[in-house]
Formats: C-alpha cells, structure tokens, sequence
C-alpha cells in the first residue's frame, strides 16, 4: 500500500541512488568526469565525501516527496485545490525522476563507450 502510495519519492531515491553509483563507476573506472562543477570539486577532494552528499540529497528530495503526499492526503483530502496542489506534486515528482533516469541511462552509455 505505502510503496504504491509514495511510489515517485521512492522511485526519485532509487534513481537518484543509482545515479550515484553509476558517477562512482564511471569515474573511478572508465576515466568519466562529472559534469556539475561543484559536484566534480567535491569528488576531486574526496570519493566518500561526495557519496555521503549525493545519497543524503537524494535521500532527503525523496522524503520530502513522501512527507508533502501525506500532509495532502491528511489535510485536504478533497476539493479542487487538493486535486491542483496534488497533482502538481505528482507532475513535479515525475519529472524530476525521468531527469534522473535520463542521466542514470547517460551515465550507462558512457560507461559502455568508455570499456569498449
């Protein structure tokens, strides 16, 4: 039931994890680089550092997610600014899941490229 219910922030943690694995993969192994500028100084200092950063991040996006959903369905369970403020989230959440899946998919095909 709850993992249906808070299935975007459980799946924004799932993909935010999984792109942080795919940047450690990549540029401990393939000779990647990360494309954000602060996040590349961060993993020029320290590897451990940067995965603390990313998976407490995504962790907190996440849950942030979750936590909005149920003060929603708490306080306003009807009603057309419900239905709004909703779906907004669930638009929100979406989005920024396929980001991450486009990024977890860019960070594959360059881990592929790069072993070839």
């Amino acid at each position: 039931m709850y993992v249906v219910k808070y299935f975007s922030g459980l799946l924004l943690i799932v993909m935010g994890s999984m792109d942080c694995l795919t940047t450690v993969l990549g540029t401990l192994y393939f000779g990647a680089q990360e494309l954000n500028p602060l996040m590349e100084g961060i993993i020029s200092a320290s590897l451990p550092v940067f995965v603390i950063i990313k998976l407490l991040v995504t962790a907190l996006s996440g849950l942030v997610f979750i936590l909005a959903e149920k003060i929603l369905v708490r306080n306003a369970p009807n009603g057309r600014p419900f239905r709004i403020a909703r779906d907004t989230l669930r638009l929100v959440g979406l989005t920024v899941t396929m980001f991450l899946a486009a990024v977890v998919i860019n960070n594959f095909i360059v881990i592929f490229n790069s072993s070839l």
